[in-house]
């Protein structure tokens, strides 16, 4: 938090009930669904951070907040049958619009996936986890999906939200996504400093 911070990112804190509307038929069949749900909009509880970042997001750029660096460590839930769940701790960083502003000593420059990718490095070197592998998965929701693994398990995993995603949240600017399993980095970063 303190790197991300001082590399101007923002903590936002968002729900993790959200919407089954947002997710296709084959999502939902790992999502935990609420049996007594607050409203039809809040029904479900997310498997990933990424829907209510795109909705923050959304938001701030309702509000001219055009050039957006945020962070939230949050849950996820998942289930693969009754009796059956998991609840993980993540830590998603979002980027959107200009790297800096405009000023006398130079033009603002557009924010993209290299500025992600090199927070996620640095943010895994600073817990002392090195990947030993980077692979680009094709996924529904990201372009240019990278995935950062250690052995067979994904620590990480960053793209450009793909336009169609952007287009149902009301998104007309580029936003890069990443992910980290932050439930399994704690547990790599504490063994690193054993």
């Amino acid at each position: 938090a303190n790197y991300l911070v001082g590399q101007g990112f923002n903590e936002m804190m968002t729900n993790s009930i959200v919407n089954a509307a947002w997710f296709s038929e084959e999502e939902l069949q790992t999502m935990v669904k609420m049996m007594n749900s607050l409203s039809a909009e809040l029904n479900i509880l997310r498997n990933s951070l990424f829907e209510t970042s795109l909705q923050a997001v959304a938001h701030n750029l309702n509000h001219k907040n055009n050039s957006l660096r945020l962070y939230e460590f949050g849950k996820a839930y998942s289930t693969s049958g009754p009796g059956k769940y998991v609840e993980a701790e993540k830590l998603c960083v979002i980027i959107s619009g200009n790297k800096n502003e405009d000023s006398w000593k130079q033009k603002s420059t557009v924010s993209d996936f290299h500025l992600l990718k090199g927070t996620v490095d640095t943010v895994l070197k600073s817990l002392g986890v090195i990947a030993d592998t980077l692979e680009i998965i094709q996924v529904p929701k990201l372009d240019n999906h990278i995935v950062y693994k250690l052995g067979n398990q994904i620590i990480a995993g960053a793209g450009e939200v793909k336009r169609n995603i952007l287009d149902k949240f009301g998104i007309k600017q580029p936003v890069y996504f990443a992910e980290l399993n932050w439930q399994l980095l704690s547990e790599l970063a504490s063994k690193e400093t054993a």
